[in-house]
């Protein structure tokens, strides 16, 4: 089923000049690049968020399925994972438990454009889940915002 948003939206919505507003992932020293992985079924918003995170220093690889994105991350660690919340097949919060338990050390952020975020969150807490949720659309501002500001 497609989003409700349009996947030219990112594309739209983000000047490649402007990557220099944002913080830097640190490749400017000897750190090492943060290694996300992207997931989201529509290919367009897959590339054009790891193309986005690309351009600011991360070390970014879009999947187009959960079942691809997590064996992936079995074999490479990533330190993050950003995934569509609604996908056919593995869906982002199925994944999302599954890298709890297979990589406990990469943080999860889940992309929605279903519904309310905070209904959202609250029925996973509930569930005894507690991962981030970001609202589709999402402006690569508040991407970098949330990413530099971990949950506690």
């Amino acid at each position: 089923m497609a989003s409700p948003i349009s996947p030219y939206w990112f594309a739209a919505h983000f000047d490649k000049k402007a990557g220099s507003r944002f913080d830097r992932a640190g490749t400017q020293s000897s750190q090492q690049k943060p290694k996300v992985v992207v997931v989201d079924d529509e290919h367009l918003i897959a590339d054009t968020i790891a193309e986005i995170l690309e351009t600011a220093g991360y070390e970014a690889k879009p999947f187009y399925d959960a079942e691809s994105a997590l064996e992936y991350c079995q074999e490479s660690s990533p330190d993050i994972v950003i995934s569509d919340y609604v996908m056919p097949g593995l869906n982002g919060l199925e994944l999302a438990q599954k890298l709890r338990k297979e990589c406990p050390g990469a943080r999860v952020l889940l992309l929605t454009g279903q519904g309310n975020v905070a209904d959202i969150a609250d029925s996973m807490r509930k569930a005894g889940e507690d991962f981030e949720i970001l609202a589709k659309p999402l402006h690569p501002e508040e991407l970098f915002e949330r990413l530099r500001h971990r949950k506690s």
